[in-house]
């Protein structure tokens, strides 16, 4: 039996759109930053932020005291004013900034990022998920 390229598949998954058949392939890259790929990187940096991805760096703690459930925006911003000094937040799906900003902003996600790894045990009648929260890296850019 043959093995695939994975190049291949994407190939042939290029070859289903719309686009590419009826008016060609897009450039291979680009150099600015457009306001309708600000708003979709905008809204996944917000649903890493509020699916706990940003834990294991910024992690906040449960409120019952068993440790981390989720990601500290505050701590999160804070470090990322200093690191990207020139981000303004809170970020704005609207207000697109330059994109070497873009760019210094997804470098800063990158290395922050982790995956979070979330237990669910009983202790007595109750569920505990919150306080069973942990973290840990997989596969996070270098």
């Amino acid at each position: 039996m043959k093995r695939r390229n994975p190049g291949e598949e994407a190939g042939q998954y290029l070859d289903l759109l719309h686009r590419p058949r009826i008016w060609g392939a897009l450039p291979p890259s680009i150099d600015t930053i457009d306001e309708r790929l600000w708003a979709g990187l905008y809204t996944l940096i917000q649903t890493r932020i509020g699916d706990g991805s940003f834990g294991l760096h910024f992690p906040e703690q449960c409120p019952d005291g068993n440790g981390p459930c989720g990601c500290d925006e505050q701590a999160f911003r804070r470090v990322l004013a200093a690191e990207v000094p020139w981000i303004e937040w809170p970020l704005s799906a609207t207000e697109t900034p330059e994109t070497p900003v873009i760019l210094d902003l997804l470098e800063f996600c990158a290395r922050a990022v982790g995956e979070p790894s979330r237990t669910l045990s009983v202790s007595g009648d109750r569920f505990q998920t919150c306080q069973q929260a942990t973290y840990e890296i997989k596969g996070a850019a270098n």
